[in-house]
């Protein structure tokens, strides 16, 4: 019989949901408390399955037994909660973006590595049947050229108001666009330097709005590839939250969107499919099971997104944000956690 992995969750909106609905599908698991500082979201969330309901994270911890935290709270709301779980030997599955600083994300690396704790952040894509495709295919020939996008509706008022101010989502091209720059690391490989550009006041600026409607970033890899990012809060709803990439190599293009979840390969004048279907929410299904799986074998090879490679993630969208402050060029530094 399998070991049941018991596990807390932190924060309890709609991404929270879907992790514990994909999670009781895989099964072998069992949801033992959940935190949120609106109790009423908590009780929602926790349902008939008797886990405990609290709006104190240390109590949660303190009261309830559990081998893995998903931690689904908003950048800004992180405050320690990840190091303080890593301390008790808690694995943990962490939404993106990790934080708003790579001081903080040192911080937690360093605890998650010091407690040797698996860990994992949700960089779905990576784990797409058509992306092992992709990692194939660009193996034998690099990418030259690495064109991306992401598209969200954003206004003021509206749903997740955080992302709207920049103080507590540092903009979309932070938040929203971070999935391409991680695809792009995982495909083409590290990015040393971004510059950007962005555009302001098609939605009026307020207190509640203060981020750039769209903007565009240009990448360079350590290879010598090139490549930019495309990125705004105005789009239709009907596109919302989708991403994707163009990336072309001699002879060969490959396409790929979050929302359709089909790898596109133009391979000399050979057009083709990758037969794999995978949409967002199977991916985070296939991470999910990954993480699961790594926990009972206590060996986290399988997880392809761990906090110390998203970390490398959060640096390049960090780099991006001063590039469209200074409107200057920023080089992307080699981390190093702080033990």
């Amino acid at each position: 019989m399998k070991e049941v992995i018991r596990y807390g969750i932190l924060g309890a909106g709609g991404h929270a949901r879907l992790v514990h609905r994909l999670l009781c599908e895989i099964g072998g698991v069992e949801l033992v408390a959940v935190c949120d500082p609106e109790v009423e979201r908590a009780v929602s969330l926790a349902g008939q399955s008797g886990a405990g309901v609290y709006s104190n994270f240390e109590a949660m911890l303190d009261e309830k037994k559990m081998d893995a935290l998903v931690v689904c709270i908003p950048p800004f709301a992180h405050t320690g909660q990840e190091i303080q779980a890593a301390e008790r030997g808690i694995h943990l599955y962490i939404a993106k973006p990790i934080a708003l600083d790579m001081a903080y994300a040192k911080k937690v690396l360093s605890a998650i590595e010091r407690n040797k704790v698996l860990s994992c952040v949700t960089y779905g894509m990576r784990y797409a049947p058509g992306i092992c495709k992709a990692v194939e295919l660009l193996s034998a020939r690099p990418a030259v050229l690495a064109e991306g996008y992401a598209f969200l509706r954003v206004r003021p008022g509206g749903g997740r108001p955080w992302i709207a101010r920049k103080s507590l989502s540092l903009g979309q091209m932070f938040t929203q666009a971070c999935h391409v720059y991680d695809i792009f690391r995982y495909l083409v490989g590290e990015i040393v330097r971004v510059s950007a550009i962005k555009c302001e006041g098609f939605i009026p600026r307020t207190d509640a709005y203060d981020i750039e409607d769209a903007g565009v970033v240009t990448l360079h890899f350590a290879s010598g590839a090139i490549g930019q990012v495309s990125c705004t809060v105005m789009s239709p709803s009907g596109v919302s939250g989708e991403y994707g990439f163009r990336i072309t190599a001699e002879d060969l293009v490959l396409n790929f969107s979050n929302r359709e979840g089909i790898l596109h390969i133009v391979d000399g004048s050979v057009h083709r499919d990758d037969s794999s279907v995978s949409k967002s929410n199977d991916c985070e299904a296939l991470m999910l099971s990954r993480f699961i799986n790594a926990i009972r074998n206590r060996c986290g090879s399988e997880i392809l997104s761990p906090y110390a490679d998203a970390v490398k993630t959060l640096q390049v969208g960090i780099g991006v944000v001063e590039a469209l402050r200074t409107g200057q060029a920023v080089n992307i530094p080699p981390v190093c956690s702080d033990k």
